[in-house]
């Protein structure tokens, strides 16, 4: 079992990580050369995240090539973005995007490892 604070280099998509990783499923940290993504794959009886698992993508990775499946017009649009426009953001948030369009198991496939678990919740 691991404790949410000692992720103090992870971000998510809210101002509270652990907002970030239990209710919306997602954390990352930037690195260097790549970025640490931690997603949620199972839900607890109050619907929030509780086991977990985890994604390394090189940050200078061509999104179009190594998600060439994805609907980019559909994940771009569900994101309120226009394609051009959304090719600029960050790589967590396009991460993050296509994760909120297909599912994180959509995205990056199923998890046969068990996951892990995270507590902490403030």
């Amino acid at each position: 079992m691991r404790i949410l604070s000692k992720y103090t280099k992870y971000e998510g998509p809210d101002a509270c990580l652990a907002t970030s990783l239990f209710e919306y499923g997602m954390i990352w940290c930037i690195g260097k050369k790549s970025t640490k993504f931690i997603y949620g794959i199972s839900y607890s009886k109050d619907g929030e995240y509780n086991l977990f698992n985890s994604i390394c993508f090189e940050n200078n990775i061509d999104i179009k090539k190594e998600f060439n499946w994805i609907d980019l017009n559909g994940v771009t649009t569900y994101a309120c973005e226009y394609p051009e426009d959304w090719m600029k953001l960050s790589l967590p948030q396009k991460i993050y995007d296509i994760c909120r369009y297909y599912g994180y198991e959509g995205a990056f496939g199923e998890s046969y490892g068990g996951g892990f678990k995270i507590i902490g919740k403030n």
